[in-house]
């Protein structure tokens, strides 16, 4: 006979730290196999010393964050970013950072149309207000650093 099944949050929580082990370990590498096999087991063994004539150092594997975050970079055209602050952007960059041509939408309703340079209104744009449910424009012309000029 079958031992009773467990409550299907306990299930849950059982495939989900499996899973977490195996990004974190060496499931991935793997390829998404559970066991190691014996020839594996053997490779890392070989590694090993092939690590220690090099001086002992053994060369980890890249954390999986960083692997996201380089992935995450923006640069060049992109749609929509929502950024935590409640503002989108939709325009040009470079570097994370906005740079170029681009909207930003405010959280409160205000926008600003134009140039961008190191993350900050830069250039010649348009600054748009929200008041009765509809967009009026506020200012036209040069902003320097983020100011109006």
């Amino acid at each position: 006979r079958r031992p009773p099944l467990a409550p299907a949050s306990a299930r849950t929580s059982v495939r989900l730290r499996r899973q977490l082990a195996g990004v974190a370990g060496m499931h991935s590498a793997r390829g998404g196999s559970r066991r190691p096999s014996q020839a594996s087991s053997a490779r890392s063994v070989m590694g090993n010393s092939q690590n220690a004539s090099q001086g002992g150092r053994r060369q980890m594997a890249e954390p999986l964050w960083k692997t996201w975050d380089g992935l995450a970079r923006k640069s060049g055209e992109h749609a929509t970013v929502y950024h935590t602050n409640g503002d989108r952007y939709r325009g040009q960059y470079d570097g994370d950072m906005r740079h170029g041509q681009g909207t930003l939408l405010f959280k409160k309703g205000n926008k600003y149309e134009g140039a961008f340079e190191n993350d900050l209104q830069h250039g010649f744009g348009t600054h748009w207000i929200l008041k009765e449910s509809k967009l009026q424009m506020q200012y036209r012309g040069g902003f320097a650093f983020g100011k109006r000029q």
